[in-house]
């Protein structure tokens, strides 16, 4: 999975968009026949825009997975930010924001949301392009119950009996889809051309870790007035200038040699950012665990894309890893929602208690 929002969906950044969600906003009203139809459609229009910025991340990480053998990962990362640094300028300039640094807090957040975004994505296209991209997301996605460690670990937050449950069921997962040769795995499939080895599962688990920090690190800075786009601009401008420098010490080829490679590269760049753009908005009508819940499709739509078009034949391991670390993060999302709508029907019904009183 590639880093979304998490510093939306953690509450900390202000999307920047219209606020569309509250139950006060005009719906669109037609005569009675349609009107409950047309406003449940609008009410719930966050479905479809989460799943199609599922199916441009999807496409993104399947781009990535393809480009492994053409250009290297620091390269497809540097376009990666490049496109997505140049496409959130037009946006927020678009939008009015104010891009100027203000204070030295800012700057430093900037600085530190900028390295978190270098070393996820880096580490996340690595490991997509030197292991099945199913197998990576997966494992990418386990981020969902190793943020409740560092949460402890930086905000002093609960980690109980549910939060360890959920990440050694996560963690069994990662092992499966990993599949370590001292557990897993037979001498033949470890000669085998195709094996990937060791290192790319753990990359890929370095990158959920990276994910799980970002997440923690965003909220324990307490920006809370940050527009999404203005962060993003910088956080990727950061991100690329000190790909610039790996890339011409090490003299890799910048753009693909054949004109496909570079469609592809160029595709690649533009999924990333219509899929954080269609997130960010899904985020600006609906509530972020509603909105996390969906995004979790990510890993199977990149599954049946792998199957389809690229031939992927997982293995067991690896349809019981998913399963697993899918099951976990789906867990602590629902756990999330139904706590979220306790606190509404406790805050109505102390509203209905006070209307009372005052009547």
């Amino acid at each position: 999975m590639e880093i979304k929002d998490k510093a939306a969906e953690s509450g900390n950044l202000d999307s920047g968009g219209p606020d569309l969600s509250r139950s006060d906003q005009t719906r669109p009203d037609q005569g009675k026949g349609g009107r409950s139809i047309l406003t449940s459609v609008y009410t719930h229009r966050w479905i479809p825009i989460t799943f199609g910025s599922v199916c441009a991340y999807s496409t993104m990480i399947t781009l990535v997975s393809s480009l492994g053998d053409e250009v290297d990962a620091t390269v497809v990362t540097f376009w990666r930010t490049s496109i997505t640094t140049c496409l959130a300028l037009i946006v927020a300039l678009h939008n009015g924001n104010a891009m100027k640094i203000t204070t030295v807090k800012e700057m430093k957040f900037h600085i530190v949301h900028g390295s978190l975004i270098l070393i996820s994505i880096y580490l996340q296209f690595f490991a997509y392009q030197h292991m099945a991209a199913a197998d990576a997301a997966a494992i990418i996605y386990s981020y969902v119950a190793f943020t409740g460690i560092f949460a402890r670990l930086v905000l002093k937050e609960a980690f109980g009996f549910f939060e360890i449950a959920m990440v050694i069921m996560t963690f069994v997962g990662v092992v499966l889809v990993a599949r370590p040769t001292f557990l897993l795995r037979n001498s033949a499939e470890t000669i085998s051309e195709k094996d990937p080895g060791i290192i790319p599962p753990l990359v890929a688990f370095a990158a959920s870790l990276a994910n799980a920090l970002y997440v923690v690190t965003v909220r324990a800075m307490g920006i809370t007035e940050m527009k999404v786009m203005k962060a993003l601009f910088y956080g990727m401008l950061f991100t690329s200038i000190c790909l610039m420098i790996p890339i011409f010490i090490s003299g890799h080829p910048v753009v693909p040699l054949c004109i496909w490679g570079r469609l592809r590269l160029f595709a690649m760049g533009l999924c990333a950012s219509l899929g954080i753009g269609l997130m960010n908005y899904a985020l600006s009508i609906e509530n972020a665990v509603y909105v996390s819940l969906v995004s979790i499709d990510d890993v199977f739509v990149v599954l049946i894309i792998s199957i389809v078009f690229r031939g992927f034949q997982p293995k067991w391991t690896s349809i019981v890893g998913i399963i697993l670390i899918m099951g976990s993060s789906i867990v602590i999302l629902a756990r999330k929602v139904l706590a979220y709508r306790m606190m509404k029907d406790a805050e109505e019904e102390q509203s209905c208690l006070d209307i009372s009183v005052i009547s």
